[in-house]
């Protein structure tokens, strides 16, 4: 480890780095490198259904920017899943 702070991940974890369409698709391997991130703020609904299971619903997007070395954007969009249900399934 280096002098900054630095964690490990176990080797069983995979780290899936978003690349840049733009550059790959180009054969050009950039860096990207994180700007901001926002989300949408609306309600959580957390209830138990009739077998006593937690749902989660969440309808917020998230979304991360990112901007590579040559200059373009990406901006990635999460919306959550409920773990039980698969919430929202369109």
């Amino acid at each position: 480890m280096n002098s900054k702070s630095e964690k490990r991940l176990p080797s069983s974890v995979e780290v899936h780095m978003p690349i840049c369409f733009e550059c790959y698709k180009d054969g050009i391997q950039t860096e990207l490198k994180y700007q901001k991130s926002t989300s949408t703020l609306m309600s959580v609904n957390e209830f138990y259904d009739e077998g006593g299971v937690l749902h989660h619903h969440d309808p917020n997007v998230h979304s991360v920017y990112y901007k590579c070395d040559k200059g373009h954007e990406l901006i990635l969009l999460e919306k959550p899943v409920c773990g039980v249900c698969g919430w929202p399934d369109d």
